[in-house]
């Protein structure tokens, strides 16, 4: 993977046009910070991201008949997303070795874990409570609060879905951008992160206890469990998912009127 370069995203996935940062002395503190240098010392620039649901569970489609429930919960979570946490370093593990008399060590690396296998998502519940049934229907879809069993809201019973993790998972694309937010898709995209076989862990009721004077907004953190993934291919979906965003231009260019456009990325990671 290359650093950045003039090409933004596109040198990291393809690994061209890299910028060389041999030519200026560090160490002396010397940088050549002329208009045709500048891009290299840019900074990183925190609070710009966004999630796209690629791929939401199949029972979504068959329960009840209802056919609009992932393209409900798909445009709620992703436009009412306040925040992404969950990822952790990667840490090579190490075992040491003692020697000699005076049991001197040598470290050896071992093993190199994933372990991001949870994220939490947190986002505005809303007057309705669309946030808490949306959760309590993905959940309650796998394992019903009464019985214990998997019914996906009928799915099962008709004949339309099996039980399977394939049928209650889904498959969410995360993007970390520069305030440019990656208008175009191909420059401005500093990381991506792909998580497969997502389900959520908590149907939200704490905020529903009462307190006397208490009267704030509402915010609600959702658990997933999930498979962590970051890769070429990853990095490839990151630019065609921020390609089939619309965003204006410029500030002038605002119209209310105006449709957007979502992306439509159902082929998902492992298809790219």
């Amino acid at each position: 993977m290359a650093f950045k370069s003039q090409d933004g995203f596109a040198s990291k996935v393809f690994g061209s046009n890299k910028i060389d940062y041999t030519t200026d002395n560090l160490f002396a503190g010397v940088w050549r910070l002329k208009q045709d240098n500048l891009n290299r010392f840019d900074p990183f620039i925190q609070g710009y991201a966004s999630i796209i649901w690629t791929k939401l569970p199949l029972f979504f489609t068959y329960a009840n008949d209802d056919t609009t429930i992932g393209a409900q919960f798909k445009a709620l979570t992703e436009k009412n997303f306040k925040s992404f946490s969950g990822l952790s370093d990667l840490t090579l593990d190490a075992e040491t070795m003692s020697h000699g008399f005076a049991g001197n060590e040598l470290p050896v690396a071992t093993n190199l874990k994933k372990e991001n296998t949870s994220f939490t998502l947190k986002h505005y519940e809303l007057a309705g409570s669309p946030i808490r049934e949306m959760y309590q229907y993905w959940i309650t879809g796998i394992r019903d609060p009464e019985t214990g069993l998997a019914t996906y809201h009928g799915a099962i019973k008709s004949g339309k879905c099996v039980y399977s993790m394939k049928n209650h998972t889904g498959e969410l694309l995360y993007v970390v951008t520069d305030p440019s937010f990656a208008v175009g898709g191909n420059t401005g995209i500093e990381a991506a992160a792909y998580y497969t076989n997502c389900f959520p862990t908590k149907i939200p009721m704490d905020h529903l206890n009462y307190s006397s004077g208490d009267h704030g907004i509402t915010e609600i953190d959702i658990e997933f469990r999930g498979n962590f993934h970051m890769s070429k291919a990853v990095n490839e979906l990151a630019v065609k998912a921020m390609q089939a965003y619309t965003i204006q231009k410029t500030y002038g260019d605002y119209n209310s009127m105006a449709e957007t456009t979502e992306p439509n990325l159902t082929t998902g990671y492992n298809e790219v």
